[in-house]
C-alpha cells in the first residue's frame, strides 16, 4: 500500500513515485532568478561567418570543448573557449552521407561525442570531426528515438490511430526489434491525423534514459531491461486526455509540455498554458514547485540578475551540471537600446556587445547549476 505524504509545495511522496504537482503553483508565478540556479555564468559570442550563419529553430549543446548548433537543416560546431567556428557536420541533400532532417530529440550525444540526424529511413550518427560513424534502423512508426547504451536503441510509437498496441520497442542498430512494452490506452479513430510536437520525448540525466509523453502524466525511467516510473508530473484537470488527441481539442485549457531537463538538484520543464509560454521548476534539494512570471519571447528564460542583462533562456543542459542557454542579436541589440542607463552597470565583456548588428551569431550563456540550496 502507497501511503502518500503531502505538502504545501506541490510535493507528493509514496513510496514508489514522487509526484510534482504544478496546479497548486500554476496561478501564483514569481520571479525566477538566475542567482537562486546558478553559481557562475560565462558568456561566449559564436563567431560569425559566410559559413557559420546560423539558421532558426536553434538547439545548442556544450561540453568541456566545444558548442554544437543544431537548427534547421544545419548542423554548426564551435570552440567553447573562443566561440570560433570550427565545421560543419555533413549537410541537407540526399546524396550519400547527407541527412534528410535535423532532429529535435537528444540530437547530441554527450558521452560518446557523437551528433544524430534523421537520413532517408535511418538514424545518422556522426562524430564531432563530421564523420558519419553509424546508420541506425529503426522500426516502423519509431519516429522519436533515443540511445540506451552501446547495443540498444528505444523508439516511441505515436498512435495515429487511436489503437496502437505498442508504446515503446527497444531494438539494435540493425533495427532487429528485441523487446516492446504495451500501450494500454485509447483513443477513438478519426479520419484525420493530428500530430502533436511534442508528443513522446526522451531526455538523458546522469547517463540515465527517461520518457515522457504529452498525454501521459508520469516520466519513465529506460533501460535495455525494461522501464520504471519515476516521476508523476501531474496537471490535474489541466492534464490534456488521452482520449482528445485523436480528434483534435482546444489546446490552451490545457498544459502541453515543451520541454523537459534535469540537474543534480533541478527538475525544469518548459509548456503552453492559456496561450502564453512558462518556465517550471522543481527543487529536489526542498521538493518546491516553481513558475516563472517571465513570459516574453518564448517563455522559457530566468531573470538574469547575476549581471544585469536580458533573462536567460534554456536550450540544454550537460554531464557537467552547466544550464547552457542563449541570446539572439537582435534581442541584445533591443536591450541596449531600452536600457541605456544600466550599460554602465554591465561587466566590460557584456558592453562589447553594444556593437553586434542582428546579422550576426547568437552569445551563448553557460551557466555552473548549483547542487545544493541557496
Amino acid at each position: 500500500m502507497c501511503v502518500p505524504i503531502l505538502s504545501n509545495c506541490g510535493f507528493e511522496e509514496t513510496e514508489r513515485i514522487r509526484v510534482i504537482d504544478v496546479t497548486k503553483v500554476l496561478y501564483q508565478p514569481r520571479e525566477i532568478s538566475l542567482s537562486h540556479l546558478a553559481s557562475d555564468v560565462e558568456y561566449i559570442q559564436l563567431e560569425t561567418t559566410e559559413n557559420s550563419l546560423i539558421n532558426k529553430r536553434l538547439r545548442l549543446f556544450a561540453n568541456e570543448d566545444n558548442i554544437v548548433a543544431i537548427s534547421y537543416r544545419q548542423i554548426l560546431v564551435f570552440e567553447r573557449k573562443t566561440g570560433r567556428f570550427l565545421r560543419e557536420i555533413s549537410n541537407y541533400g540526399r546524396n550519400p552521407g547527407s541527412y534528410m532532417s535535423t532532429i529535435d530529440v537528444l540530437p547530441f550525444e554527450e558521452e560518446t561525442n557523437t551528433i544524430y540526424a534523421r537520413g532517408n529511413s535511418k538514424k545518422l550518427e556522426f562524430s564531432l570531426k563530421g564523420d558519419l560513424k553509424n546508420e541506425i534502423v529503426t522500426p516502423e512508426n519509431s519516429f522519436t528515438t533515443a540511445k540506451i547504451n552501446d547495443e540498444n536503441y528505444v523508439g516511441y510509437a505515436l498512435n495515429y490511430n487511436g489503437n496502437e498496441k505498442v508504446k515503446l520497442v527497444i531494438f539494435d542498430s540493425l533495427g532487429n526489434v528485441i523487446q516492446t512494452f504495451p500501450n494500454y490506452l485509447v483513443a477513438p479513430k478519426s479520419k484525420s491525423i493530428h500530430v502533436y510536437k511534442p508528443n513522446g520525448w526522451f531526455y538523458k540525466y546522469n547517463s540515465q534514459l527517461y520518457f515522457c509523453e504529452q498525454f501521459n502524466d508520469t516520466l519513465f525511467h529506460i533501460t535495455a531491461e525494461g522501464i520504471s516510473p519515476r516521476y508523476v508530473l501531474s496537471r490535474g484537470k489541466f492534464s490534456p486526455p488521452y482520449n482528445k488527441q485523436t480528434v483534435g481539442f482546444p489546446m490552451s485549457e490545457y498544459f502541453m509540455y515543451n520541454h523537459i531537463y534535469e540537474s543534480e538538484r533541478f527538475l525544469f520543464y518548459t509548456f503552453d498554458f492559456e496561450k502564453e509560454k512558462h518556465t517550471a521548476v522543481f527543487d529536489k534539494s526542498n521538493m518546491e514547485v516553481m513558475v516563472g512570471d517571465y513570459s516574453q519571447s518564448d517563455g522559457s528564460g530566468f531573470t538574469n540578475d547575476m549581471a544585469g542583462f536580458f533573462p536567460m533562456k534554456i536550450s540544454s543542459i550537460n554531464n557537467n551540471n552547466e544550464l547552457i542557454g542563449f541570446l539572439e542579436a537582435h534581442e541584445i541589440i533591443q536591450w541596449f537600446d531600452d536600457n541605456p542607463q544600466l550599460v554602465k552597470e554591465l561587466p566590460k565583456e557584456l558592453r562589447t556587445y553594444q556593437k553586434m548588428s542582428e546579422s550576426d551569431n547568437p552569445v551563448v550563456i553557460i551557466a555552473k547549476l548549483s547542487t545544493t540550496e541557496q
